[in-house]
C-alpha cells in the first residue's frame, strides 16, 4: 500500500479527527502515536488493525489503494463564525478528494478541462472589480441577462465546483488552485445555505481565482473585491438601472423580491448593490436594514429563487465511462464516492419519469 500514508491522513482529516481522536474511535485498540507512525510512513497496520480503521473512518478499502493523481490545494475560504482549523483541514481535504476522483475520470476518459481564464488587468479598486467582471461576463459571452445555472456554467468553463451540505453556520465556500499543474481549479460550495446565497458565494470564490489583486491589499480588502466581484456578476449594472432606475429615494422591498426571482441574488444584497452604484443612500441601506432586523428578517431568507444551482458534469462523465466499458460498476461507485448499491440505485432507468 504505497499510499496508504498519505491516504489515511487524508481520510483522517476528512473526517475532522485528531490522532486521539481516531484513537478514541477504535476504542484505544490502536494508539494515537501508532497512527502517528502509519501516517509518516514507518511501519503499516496488522490486518485487523487497517479494519478498525477503515470502519472507524467509514472508507472502503480501495480508498487506501488510489494511486496516481494527488491534489495539493492553496485553499482560500470564505468564513463564517466559528470555522475551527479543524473545520478546515476537513473542507479541504474532502474537497481534494473530490477534485482527485473528478480528474481521475477526466484521465480515464481523456476528457481533460482547464480553467485558463485570468484577469488582465490590476484589481485594486471595487471599481476594478466590477469592470473585472463586466470583462468576464464579455469574455465568455454571457451578455447581460440573467445566470440560470452558476454552477453549470463553471463546470462549462472548466472549473471543479463541489457541493456538499455543510454545518450552515461555519462555512459558505472555499476555491483553491491545484498547486502542480496549472488551469485545474476547484471551488466548494456549502449547500446548506438558500440558493441566492449559494450563487453569491460561487461568484465571490471565482473572484478569489480570476481577480489580479494588488499585493498592497488587506485580506478585508480582498474580501471586499470579490464581494464586489459577486454582485456584479450576477447583476449587471445596467441591468440593475433598468429594474431599479438611476436615482431612487425609496425602494419596496416586493420590488427585490421579484428581481431575486430573476437575477437569483438575494434583497440583502440588492440593497448593498443599489448602494454601491448610488441607486440610493447609505442612510436609506441602513434605514432598510435596520427595518429588517427590527422584524429579525435581516439574516432571513426573503423571497424565492426556483433557478436550478446544480451540475452533473462528473457523473455524467462517469455513465459514459460505463457505457463505453472504460469503468467498471465497482470502479465508477467508488468515483462517484459512493457504495457500489448506491450508485447502481443511482443510475438506474426511472420508469416514472
Amino acid at each position: 500500500m504505497k499510499y496508504f500514508p498519505q491516504r489515511l491522513r487524508m481520510a483522517r482529516k476528512m473526517n475532522g479527527l485528531s490522532l486521539q481522536d481516531l484513537s478514541d474511535r477504535v476504542d484505544n485498540h490502536i494508539s494515537k502515536q501508532a497512527i502517528s507512525r502509519y501516517e509518516n510512513g514507518d511501519m503499516l497496520p496488522e490486518r485487523k488493525n487497517f479494519l478498525l480503521l477503515l470502519k472507524a473512518l467509514d472508507k472502503k478499502e480501495d480508498f487506501f489503494h488510489k494511486s496516481g493523481i494527488t491534489a495539493e490545494l492553496r485553499p482560500s475560504f470564505r468564513k463564517m463564525k466559528h470555522l475551527s482549523k479543524q473545520e478546515q483541514e476537513a473542507i479541504t481535504e474532502q474537497t481534494k478528494d473530490y477534485l482527485e476522483r473528478y480528474l481521475e475520470v477526466e484521465s480515464i476518459l481523456s476528457a481533460e478541462t482547464r480553467f485558463t481564464y485570468r484577469s488582465d488587468k490590476i484589481c485594486l479598486t471595487l471599481l476594478d472589480a466590477e469592470h473585472a467582471a463586466e470583462a468576464f461576463r464579455k469574455h465568455h459571452n454571457l451578455g447581460t441577462d440573467p445566470i440560470y445555472n452558476l454552477t453549470e456554467l463553471l463546470e462549462d468553463i472548466g472549473i471543479k465546483v463541489y457541493q456538499h451540505d455543510y454545518e450552515a453556520d461555519a462555512i459558505s465556500g472555499m476555491s483553491a488552485w491545484l498547486d502542480s499543474e496549472d488551469g485545474i481549479a476547484v471551488i466548494f460550495v456549502n449547500t446548506a445555505h438558500p440558493k441566492d446565497r449559494q450563487r453569491f458565494t460561487l461568484g465571490h470564490e471565482l473572484g478569489h481565482l480570476v481577480l489580479n489583486v494588488e499585493p498592497s491589499c488587506s485580506n478585508l480588502q480582498i474580501e471586499k473585491l470579490c464581494n464586489r466581484f459577486a454582485a456584479a456578476l450576477l447583476m449587471p449594472e445596467d441591468k440593475m438601472r433598468a429594474e431599479l432606475g438611476r436615482k431612487r429615494k425609496n425602494i419596496h422591498f416586493k420590488e427585490l423580491e421579484l428581481i431575486k426571482e430573476q437575477y437569483g441574488i438575494s434583497p440583502q444584497s440588492l440593497l448593498y448593490r443599489a448602494k454601491d452604484l448610488d441607486i440610493i443612500t447609505e442612510h436609506h441601506r441602513r434605514q432598510k436594514f435596520d427595518y429588517l432586523k427590527s422584524i429579525d428578517m435581516h439574516k432571513k431568507n426573503i423571497g424565492i429563487y426556483a433557478g436550478a444551482e446544480q451540475s452533473n458534469q462528473l457523473l455524467q462523465l462517469i455513465c459514459r465511462g460505463l457505457a463505453e466499458g472504460s469503468l467498471s460498476m465497482a470502479k465508477a461507485a467508488s468515483l462517484h464516492g459512493e457504495r457500489v448499491a448506491e450508485f447502481r440505485e443511482r443510475i438506474q432507468l426511472n420508469k416514472n419519469s
